[in-house]
């Protein structure tokens, strides 16, 4: 180990937001900065406070006159002891540690998200020259319902399964690697396709995409990161035209016949009850987990004109996730 008693400190430089990121011209990072021995070294830092404590600390070691590592840039005080026997943690351990610090406090939808994300991601941040990887199917299915939530964990594991993230296990990136820009942006583009290799909308990739980044803030905070590698990379998601195919939106006549149609299915009032979920998603806007909680003391339905129907909850299916009510709201729906 190299050392060095020349130590020479400069300010705190504040990190301003790239034109392209959302908080653009906003400082979002601090740079502690010093020299020793007469190499440049730095450390970046989420808050000002953080930068100034450190350099706080690193002025009253050479006050001390303590020794400084050349390489580090640290006194000698300051070195981790075991640094070089701990093993960098990967990407697919640090993702399930996301989502459990995510999950207690997540809605359903917001779990299924998350976990779908992380399942997008993690096939493209492998190292090079890894073993060739199982089916992509097979790995998102291994992460979304065996690895990642919680109450998934111990379940009995296919042996297409087990391998799929034993090689996950090893061919993970390590949390450093996972910062360099090559990956991120592969992490990107994944989150940019969809499975059959076709364009995702731009409401799924903006979706997937906010995840990815509130994992890599988490990471900061743990100091996996100095600051949110997607701030250093330009990208932007390939365009997409979406628009509505007048060929496939159901008119007003072909919505009675189907409804009319519909009532003929299954057995036991099966029908009728098919018949109100899709009159009341079709005429009131209704989403598919409102209409399967409506109760018949939440319709007020003249006999003409316009009436009300009062959403007081909802039941949407994600998975063996807990369900939870949505906020009341109420729509209109008109007699028919």
């Amino acid at each position: 180990m190299k050392t060095s008693y020349k130590v020479k400190f400069w300010e705190i430089r504040p990190n301003k937001a790239g034109p392209r990121s959302s908080k653009a011209g906003k400082v979002i990072s601090y740079t502690a900065r010093w020299v020793v021995g007469g190499r440049e070294k730095s450390q970046t830092f989420q808050r000002s406070t953080q930068a100034k404590n450190f350099l706080s600390d690193l002025r009253q070691a050479a006050k001390n006159g303590e020794e400084f590592d050349v390489d580090s840039g640290l006194p000698l005080s300051m070195l981790p002891s075991n640094a070089a026997d701990k093993p960098a943690r990967t990407w697919l351990e640090f993702s399930r540690a996301y989502v459990d610090m995510k999950w207690q406090g997540a809605a359903p939808k917001s779990r299924d998200g998350l976990t779908e994300t992380i399942a997008t991601v993690s096939p493209a941040l492998v190292r090079e020259g890894a073993p060739e990887s199982p089916d992509l199917e097979v790995l998102r299915r291994a992460l979304r319902a065996y690895y990642l939530a919680p109450q998934d964990r111990e379940k009995p594991r296919p042996a297409e399964i087990s391998e799929a993230l034993s090689w996950l296990e090893k061919a993970s990136l390590n949390m450093p690697d996972v910062a360099k820009p090559a990956n991120v942006r592969a992490a990107l583009n994944a989150l940019s396709r969809r499975l059959d290799g076709k364009p995702a909308a731009a409401s799924t990739v903006a979706r997937k995409r906010a995840v990815l980044y509130n994992a890599f803030e988490y990471a900061v905070e743990l100091e996996e990161f100095d600051r949110n590698p997607i701030d250093r990379v330009k990208w932007t998601p390939p365009k997409l035209a979406e628009e509505v195919d007048w060929r496939v939106v159901i008119g007003p006549r072909k919505m009675r016949e189907c409804l009319t149609a519909v009532t003929y299915i299954g057995k036991r009032g099966r029908g009728r009850r098919l018949r109100a979920l899709y009159a009341c998603m079709y005429y009131a806007a209704l989403r598919p987990a409102e209409a399967v909680a409506l109760l018949k003391s939440d319709c007020h339905l003249p006999a003409t004109g316009w009436g009300q129907l009062v959403l007081t909850r909802s039941l949407p299916e994600t998975g063996s996730v807990d369900v939870k009510p949505d906020d009341t709201r109420h729509a209109a729906l008109a007699a028919c």
